[in-house]
Parts: C-alpha cells; sequence; structure tokens
C-alpha cells in the first residue's frame, strides 16, 4: 500500500522509529514548526489511548485516516488496557478499539462503528463440525483466549480450555486434540483468517468455519458528559467520509 505520511500522529523520536512507546507516556512529534510571518493558531491535539498490545501495522494507518479526515492530530498514548479504560472513564482522554457491554455502555458514549471484529470458530479439517447458532457447541470444548468469554453459554453449553493470547498456542492445542474449536478473533473475512493460519506450524490442517460466532463493531469511546465527548459526533463524519479507505484497510493484510 502507499506509504503512510504520519501527519495526523504525534509519533517522534526514537520510539516511533522502534514502533513502541515507553512507559505509556504521549509521545510528541519532534518535527520543527514551520516557519511563517503570520501567526496562526494551531489547534490543540486530541488525547486518544489505544492498547500497548494492539496490531500497530493496522491500527496506527486506521487512525491517520480518521485524523486526516477530521481535519486533526492525535496525542497517542500506548498504554496497557486496563489504564487505557480507566483514563477514558475519568474522562482524561478517548480511547479507541474497544466494542460495547451493557456494564460499558453506562459510562461510555461511542462513536459509530470504525470496523467489525469477528470471532471466528477454528476446527481440524480431521473433525468438523456444523456450526449455525450456539446451540450447536453443546458439549464441545472450545480454547480460547485468556479471560471470560460468553459467560452464560459456556455455563449451559460448552467447555473452555484457556489458550493464553497467543494465535500459535491455541492452534497447536486444536491440533493436538485438547479442544473441538477455538476462537480466533480477525477483523477480516473466514478465507483471511485461513491464509494467516496456514503460516502457522500445521495450520494447513486447520479450517475457519464460515459463519462467525460473535461480531462486535469497534468503536472510539470517551466518558458521558466528559470533554473528550465532544469529538464524538466530528470523529462520525469523519469515520463516514473516509468508509472507502477504511474498508480497504481493513481488507488488506497490514
Amino acid at each position: 500500500m502507499p506509504s503512510i505520511h504520519r501527519r495526523g500522529l504525534m509519533l517522534g523520536g526514537v520510539a516511533a522509529a522502534c514502533g513502541s512507546w515507553a512507559g505509556g507516556d504521549a509521545v510528541a512529534s519532534t518535527r520543527p514548526a514551520p516557519s511563517s510571518t503570520t501567526t496562526k493558531t494551531t489547534p490543540a491535539p486530541i488525547r486518544l489511548a489505544i492498547s500497548d498490545q494492539t496490531h500497530k501495522p493496522f491500527v496506527l494507518p486506521l487512525l491517520e485516516l480518521i485524523a486526516d479526515a477530521a481535519g486533526l492530530r492525535w496525542e497517542l498514548l500506548e498504554l496497557p488496557w486496563s489504564r487505557a479504560l480507566l483514563g477514558a472513564e475519568l474522562g482524561q482522554h478517548l480511547v479507541f478499539g474497544l466494542s460495547r457491554n451493557p456494564a460499558r455502555d453506562k459510562i461510555f458514549r461511542y462513536s459509530q462503528p470504525v470496523f467489525m471484529s469477528r470471532g471466528w470458530l477454528v476446527v481440524s479439517k480431521a473433525r468438523p463440525f456444523k456450526f449455525d447458532q450456539i446451540e450447536d457447541l453443546r458439549g464441545r470444548t472450545l480454547c480460547v483466549s485468556r479471560g471470560p468469554v460468553f459467560e452464560d453459554a459456556r455455563q449451559r453449553l460448552f467447555r473452555v480450555e484457556p489458550g493464553g493470547n497467543d494465535l500459535a498456542g491455541r492452534a497447536r492445542m486444536l491440533a493436538a486434540g485438547r479442544c473441538d474449536a477455538m476462537l480466533a478473533t480477525h477483523r477480516g473475512s473466514a478465507l483471511a483468517l485461513e491464509r494467516r493460519l496456514r503460516t502457522l506450524r500445521d495450520g494447513d490442517q486447520l479450517q475457519v468455519l464460515p459463519k462467525p460466532l460473535v461480531e462486535e463493531g469497534i468503536l472510539f469511546a470517551a466518558a458521558r458528559d466528559s470533554e473528550p465527548a465532544a469529538q464524538l459526533p466530528r470523529l462520525d463524519d469523519a469515520i463516514q467520509r473516509a468508509r472507502a479507505a477504511i474498508q480497504a484497510l481493513v481488507d488488506s493484510e497490514a
């Protein structure tokens, strides 16, 4: 894809070159301001927190697309996810990368979905099964990343085998028969996820079932009635105007 100019992101110095930021602090641009005989007021950058585990080759160009469409700059904070959420709850910044749930709905206002994230079921080609509805998982064991997953359904229908956040590790568990299926989160199609799986050891022995188990919009959010929440209508307009470019990036291999 074309080279990305970091006009919309305040990423500077060695941290930007290494692709990460230390300590979760904001990273300010180190480029000198252009000389001008006319005094202009530069709008303040918008503070935005993302997870320090985010997939930057995709997320940074995505955020730049939106910044360009909105005519703003980000003051980007890379934080552990719990700190990113807490700061947003306290009205300190916007946060990007979360989905809605009833508990969050009491705290946050949201942008429209930037893109959809899907939870796909991956099975062994030697032990496939049909999945149309969650009842089809009754009695089965799922390898999942750490954390609560479909708490209601798991108590009634299926067992969960924690497999950590490493896709390759869960794939090995599945190939070894420790579970009937693994849950893999991917923004693209089932075919795109299968291409990614083929890069893993024994990945060509796995297949992705055609219907996702879950589909969620990924959003910007800010605490209700906070100053950052006033930016959400502006972001909605930018997301709408950049929709085609956003979708092209979502469909890419970044």
